[in-house]
């Protein structure tokens, strides 16, 4: 948890409630045939986060969602880059 403490100290202003967030929720590991994916999860039970999340991995440790959200982020950090 230090570690993702310091992360969201670097990537967030108002990185606290984040973090308050993940403390209260907890972190929960789940193995993947590609490796091991870490999740913080609300409004489910454990038994259907883990299968959401399976179901939504095509390939390597990402689910989809946060892959595509990803690279969103990345092209419009791009554009922003070059001015637009």
């Amino acid at each position: 948890m230090e570690s993702i403490k310091e992360a969201l100290k670097g990537h967030f202003f108002r990185w606290e409630g984040r973090y308050a967030m993940l403390e209260r929720r907890g972190l929960h590991e789940i193995r993947v045939e590609e490796g091991t994916v870490y999740i913080s999860f609300e409004g489910t039970d454990l038994k259907n986060a883990i299968e959401i999340v399976r179901k939504s991995i095509i390939r390597g440790l990402r689910p989809e969602p946060v892959r595509m959200a990803h690279m969103v982020a990345r092209a419009c950090a791009e554009l922003r880059s070059e001015g637009f």
